[in-house]
């Protein structure tokens, strides 16, 4: 999918954007970086580049599936949170599935940007930071010593610069961010995400909260990659919260990846301005 270089994310976004590095550049610690990618119309990126490293040089891998040529664009996150395994199982899954070339719409997947907390099974990355607290819209500091750390200040951590980095030249239209356990879709209280949020708890089978009640933070934006993209970017963001992971078998893993490719599809014909004509 060919996206022109973000402009209006702000200076922080403006200031770390990274280069996007196709698969094979990371052979080893030596090996040369690819020049960035231009997102213009005359070329698209490859199938899978490597959105950047960890703090402990673990790359953070981004794969596309469905038509490269699209004018809109899902991105799936599996995990932030290294001790929540099941989204990138659901991840896992999506990258088996063969979405259609033909239609208007790519679907692009990172499994974990939180590869030192995966391999340790911690929350936190290997910083002790928090990698949701740490995106800098309305970041506060919080948590020291705890699993909600948002790092001595906001971008503090390389996986942040990161994402944002991709995130900024990719201009996905929608992000689906899985998490657990609570067992609920969030952000139902924000008007563009309310009824992506509300189709994908129908589809997915998981509870929606009430948005009677949207002065509570927890229904409006759970964490700070979301309040980041939701205020930089014109699309909406919506962040899965699956069950515990006893609860998620290979029935519900059916059901959450058939939830992304019908909302992807489903993308296609919505009305309203894409990220690309921004």
């Amino acid at each position: 999918m060919s996206r022109s270089l973000a402009t209006g994310v702000g200076s922080t976004a403006v200031a770390v954007l990274a280069a996007v590095v196709p698969l094979g550049a990371i052979a080893g610690p030596a090996a040369a970086v690819a020049e960035q990618p231009n997102a213009t119309a005359e070329e698209s990126w490859p199938d899978k580049v490597v959105v950047g490293k960890s703090a402990q040089g673990r790359p953070i891998v981004a794969q596309r599936q469905g038509n490269p040529a699209a004018t809109k664009v899902l991105l799936v996150v599996g995990q932030m949170h290294g001790d929540e395994p099941k989204g990138p199982v659901v991840v896992r899954s999506l990258r088996k599935r063969k979405v259609p070339v033909t239609g208007d719409v790519a679907i692009w997947s990172i499994s974990t940007i939180n590869p030192d907390g995966q391999a340790r099974r911690r929350r936190v990355n290997a910083r002790s930071v928090d990698l949701n607290r740490n995106f800098p819209t309305k970041w506060r500091l919080q948590g020291k010593g705890g699993g909600t750390y948002s790092g001595p200040k906001a971008v503090s951590e390389r996986e942040t610069k990161e994402v944002m980095a991709f995130v900024s030249r990719l201009r996905p239209d929608a992000i689906m961010s899985f998490h657990q356990p609570l067992n609920t879709v969030m952000a139902v209280c924000d008007p563009k995400a309310r009824p992506w949020v509300r189709l994908i708890g129908r589809l997915a089978g998981l509870p929606v909260p009430n948005p009677r009640n949207c002065k509570a933070a927890n229904l409006w934006y759970p964490g700070t990659f979301n309040k980041w993209y939701t205020a930089h970017f014109p699309g909406w963001f919506a962040t899965v919260e699956l069950p515990a992971s006893s609860a998620v078998n290979r029935a519900r893993i059916r059901r959450y990846t058939n939830t992304i490719v019908r909302i992807a599809a489903l993308m296609e014909d919505a009305p309203g301005q894409t990220a690309a004509s921004q």
